[in-house]
């Protein structure tokens, strides 16, 4: 536009223009899973999200499969939500690629198939005890002669020790007993008989004259490693 000398009319912003913003926001995306803050059992565990964008269609579901390395099968077990045609995929939308089914958690101690397989998994007390059916702690409820494996973290397997030498193995989720040498393990990794190795204070597994220890209640300074992987 031109001015009366002769000059251009210099162009000023609008006020309610916004310089390096977009008119239309992208929408936030919505969960296809509830988002819980305490789960119950049958519900699904969610740890990781994938998000749909503004295009979708009846391939998206196998693309965010692939994207996320798993099978069609599982992507849509951890999205029910769907159906196996995948027409009811949204834009938009955050689905559901990395998690599980929420197993019943044995809350109340209680465990095992005589009560419709609560898992000890998730609790203070990670062992189920086939001959009471609850969960525990401590070195007994944790071996395989007892411990129940469908509903607890379990030590993996029992060897005999050929030197001497007892205790659980560090990384290998192995725990050694003596056998032949000793009724008992003690708390330096050796095995023998008698106060030296069975006493209180001194046992740590075998036919000690004390309860087993607690595994939370165990001396630090043990450099041993327990197993924390799934059974």
């Amino acid at each position: 536009m031109s001015t009366g000398t002769g000059g251009c009319k210099p162009f000023t912003w609008e006020p309610s223009t916004s310089i390096g913003t977009f008119r239309h926001k992208r929408p936030m995306a919505t969960p296809s899973v509830p988002r819980k803050k305490e789960l119950e059992a049958g519900d699904i565990n969610c740890r990781g999200w994938a998000q749909t964008y503004e295009h979708v269609d009846e391939s998206t579901c196998q693309k965010l499969a692939e994207d996320y390395h798993i099978d069609l099968g599982t992507f849509y077990e951890l999205n029910p939500i769907l159906e196996s045609d995948c027409k009811r995929i949204r834009p938009y939308t955050e689905y559901c690629y990395t998690g599980f089914i929420e197993p019943l958690r044995a809350h109340d101690g209680k465990c095992g198939p005589l009560y419709n397989n609560a898992t000890c998994l998730g609790t203070d007390k990670p062992c189920c005890n086939t001959e009471t059916w609850t969960c525990g702690n401590r070195e007994r409820d944790c071996t395989p002669s007892l411990c129940y494996r469908g509903a607890g973290n379990c030590f993996l397997r029992v060897v005999v020790s050929t030197d001497g030498v007892c205790g659980l193995v560090e990384g290998r989720h192995t725990l050694r007993v003596c056998g032949e040498w000793g009724d008992c393990c003690n708390l330096e990794n050796k095995c023998g008989s008698g106060p030296q190795f069975c006493g209180k204070g001194v046992c740590l597994t075998g036919e000690c004259t004390h309860s087993d220890w607690p595994l939370d209640e165990r001396p630090t300074e043990l450099p041993w490693e327990y197993g924390e992987g799934d059974p």
